[in-house]
């Protein structure tokens, strides 16, 4: 067990080491691009301090090097309720139920993720708006889904 624990140990010395070194090699060396891709939610209108009637859209900014491309999703919040840091709602919004918050936030990282997972190097503003459709499109069906199976099961429940 002790010659495991030090082999364990070796290795994670050594790929720490190796880390640093290919960090060092990468970044004089620019022949070698290190893809610094990244994908936020922003929203683009403020409210006045107590409004939280105001509906915004969300957008997705995606950007790669001198890559900037950004598009609307069917995705909204209140601008008094949008938090930047954590790409959704604030932390204490009580006047929005617990369950829509979580939703809401849970579809801004979805997407986010699918945007980075799907994305190639020749993407633009129409791939880019392509993708949240597809995203939206799929969450619309999953939802008609959890609707039917309320509505089957109460159906099954009433006339047992």
């Amino acid at each position: 067990m002790g010659l495991n624990l030090m082999r364990l140990n070796l290795f994670r010395d050594n790929w720490e080491h190796f880390g640093e070194q290919f960090i060092n090699f990468a970044v004089f060396n620019p022949e070698i691009k290190l893809k610094i891709m990244k994908v936020t939610a922003f929203i683009r209108k403020v409210a006045k301090k107590n409004d939280v009637d105001t509906k915004v859209t969300i957008y997705f900014r995606l950007r790669d090097g001198k890559k900037d491309i950004k598009a609307a999703s069917e995705l909204v919040i209140s601008p008094n309720h949008w938090s930047v840091e954590r790409q959704g709602y604030k932390d204490r919004i009580a006047l929005v139920p617990e369950n829509e918050k979580m939703d809401l936030n849970h579809k801004v990282q979805a997407l986010t993720q699918m945007i980075e997972k799907e994305y190639k190097e020749d993407a633009g503003s129409e791939w880019l708006g392509k993708v949240i459709d597809k995203f939206q499109s799929s969450r619309k069906v999953q939802d008609r889904r959890r609707a039917g199976n309320r509505e089957s099961t109460y159906f099954c429940r009433t006339f047992r």
